[in-house]
């Protein structure tokens, strides 16, 4: 193999997908502790997830690469392409509330350690009542209303009732 040969085989290797996640996330300021793990790299690498992460860098107030730390965080947990698929699927319906979803579901992955459960509680949050529930709100009410709904349905996990309290929560809000 010539020179010429062997730096184009080494420049593709440094460009294919879970290098430039690797460094993307790197350069986000996601812990390299996480990014060691190849197998969760290559979970990352699915395109839902590097977009769901890309489109909440334009979000002010807060640092996509804490945001991101979070969804690399459940792929080190579960690694399981699916359930972080599913996760960023979920995430990727919410505006600025978004962080505290995230943060409830990396949470929920950490603790559980059970790709079923989070799966579930992501559809959960993704179903479009409660999405459309938070998306009343903004600023701090938003990521409020989205912590109390994301931690009634980790701790419940059953769609009815965190439909019921979302109601609830929706008008309570209203009220203040």
């Amino acid at each position: 193999m010539s020179d010429k040969d062997l730096a184009k085989k080494q420049q593709k290797e440094l460009t294919e997908e879970p290098f430039s996640v690797k460094n993307f996330l790197k350069n986000l300021g996601v812990s390299f502790h996480f990014l060691k793990d190849e197998d969760v790299v290559k979970i990352l690498a699915n395109k839902e997830v590097v977009d769901t992460i890309k489109k909440y860098k334009k979000y002010e107030g807060w640092s996509v690469g804490a945001f991101a730390e979070k969804i690399v965080k459940a792929a080190y947990y579960l690694r399981d392409e699916e359930a972080i698929t599913e996760i960023a699927r979920t995430i990727g319906k919410y505006k600025g509330e978004a962080e505290k979803i995230a943060e409830m579901i990396a949470e929920s992955a950490y603790k559980l350690k059970d790709k079923d459960k989070v799966i579930k509680i992501c559809k959960i949050l993704g179903m479009d009542e409660i999405v459309n529930t938070i998306g009343k709100y903004e600023g701090y009410a938003a990521k409020e209303i989205a912590e109390m709904i994301a931690e009634s349905a980790y701790k419940l996990k059953d769609k009815d009732e965190i439909i019921k309290i979302s109601k609830i929560l929706g008008i309570w809000c209203l009220r203040y």
